[in-house]
C-alpha cells in the first residue's frame, strides 16, 4: 500500500521531480549543480495524486511514499551498498577587468552634416569642452572651400608648425609668441627654425590671433563644421567637446506690416 503527493511551495516553486528526501519536518530537493535545498513543512501544501489500497483519512499523511532515500543527517559513508560520488565543478569566465593603459589616436577628426544657417552677415563659433581647446583646429566648410576660425572662448591659439607653411591665422604682432620644441619652451622665433629641424622635432607655437580670425562671412546658407584634434605627445589627453554653437549676426529679415 502506498500514497503519493504533489507538493506546492507557499513562498517558492517546488520541482517535484527533483525531490530527493522527505520526512515529517520538510523535504529536500536537488538545487542545480550547487547542492541541495531544504523546504520546511510550514512552507508547503500537499495534494494526493496517486494511491494503492484503502486508507483512513486520518492516516493518509503518515503514508507518504517515495523511492528509498537517506536522511542527510545520517552517516552513510560506510554503507557498502552506496557509491559515494566525487563531483568537481569548474567555473570559467572573467571576474575582474581593469584598464591598465589608454592610448589615444594621434589625430582625430570630425565633419558635421550640412547645416542650414539661413541669411547672415557673419558667424562665430562657441564651443563647450571639458578642457582647453586652444590646440584644436576648427574650420568652416562652404562649397568646396575650407576656412579656419577661432572659437570665441579661445584667447590664444596653440598649433603645430609645418615647414614652409604659414600659421592658420594672422598673428597679432602686438602680443607675444611662444615656440615650443618637443613641448619644451624656447626663445626661438619662426625664422630660427631650419627645415632640417622638423625631421626630428615637433614644433608648436602659441600666439594671439587677430580679431578677424573669430569671424566668417558666409556666401551661401549651407555650411559644415570641421574639427581636427592632434595628440602630439605620449602624455597628451584629448579634450571632450560636448557642444558647438553657431552664432549668427545680421542678415535679411522679412517684416510683415
Amino acid at each position: 500500500m502506498s500514497i503519493s503527493y504533489k507538493y506546492t511551495g507557499r513562498l517558492e516553486n517546488v520541482n517535484n521531480e527533483q525531490i530527493c528526501s522527505i520526512d515529517n519536518k520538510g523535504l529536500i530537493t536537488n538545487y542545480g549543480e550547487k547542492g541541495f535545498k531544504y523546504i520546511p513543512n510550514d512552507n508547503l501544501d500537499e495534494e494526493p495524486i496517486d494511491a494503492t489500497g484503502v486508507y483512513n483519512i486520518s492516516d493518509i499523511k503518515q503514508l507518504i511514499h517515495r523511492p528509498t532515500t537517506y536522511n542527510f543527517t545520517e552517516d552513510i559513508s560506510n554503507n557498502e551498498s552506496i557509491i559515494m560520488p566525487t563531483k568537481v565543478v569548474y567555473y570559467f569566465g572573467i571576474d575582474n577587468v581593469q584598464v591598465a593603459k589608454v592610448k589615444y589616436d594621434k589625430i582625430s577628426a570630425y565633419i558635421s552634416p550640412t547645416i542650414e544657417i539661413d541669411s547672415s552677415s557673419y558667424i562665430q563659433l562657441s564651443v563647450k569642452s571639458n578642457k582647453d581647446i586652444s590646440n584644436i583646429e576648427f574650420s568652416i566648410i562652404e562649397k568646396e572651400s575650407e576656412h579656419p576660425i577661432v572659437p570665441i572662448e579661445v584667447s590664444k591659439v596653440s598649433e603645430k608648425l609645418f615647414w614652409n607653411l604659414d600659421t592658420r591665422f594672422t598673428i597679432n604682432r602686438k602680443e607675444t609668441q611662444l615656440i615650443r620644441e618637443n613641448n619644451i619652451e624656447t626663445s626661438l622665433s619662426l625664422s630660427d627654425i631650419a627645415e632640417s629641424n622638423f625631421n626630428s622635432n615637433i614644433y608648436t607655437i602659441e600666439y594671439t590671433p587677430t580679431q578677424q580670425s573669430y569671424l566668417y562671412y558666409p556666401e551661401t546658407s549651407s555650411i559644415k563644421i570641421k574639427v581636427i584634434q592632434r595628440c602630439l605627445f605620449d602624455d597628451s589627453v584629448p579634450a571632450v567637446i560636448s557642444n558647438i554653437t553657431i552664432l549668427k549676426y545680421g542678415g535679411d529679415k522679412i517684416w510683415n506690416m
